[in-house]
């Protein structure tokens, strides 16, 4: 079950972004999440800060892929 599924929780987050009008680092972000009724943001991320998150999420999911596929394969 998915945590932040809108049918099962009141938990959820939001990813956003503004233009920040500087020609060498003209975008920043930001991420907000609303858990357990509380809210925590982490604001003031670079593209490069969201690209890194990005990548260690999917690394994380492979991972887990990865293992379920072995711990599969010593069940059988």
């Amino acid at each position: 079950m998915s945590r932040f599924n809108p049918e099962m929780s009141n938990d959820g987050y939001e990813a956003t972004y503004h233009l920040t009008g500087r020609s060498g680092d003209p975008y920043r972000f930001a991420l907000h999440f609303h858990l357990n009724g509380a809210t925590f943001d982490v604001e003031d991320m670079s593209m490069g800060d969201i690209q890194t998150l990005n990548r260690h999420i999917a690394s994380t999911i492979r991972e887990a892929r990865h293992a379920k596929q072995l711990a599969d394969q010593e069940t059988k």
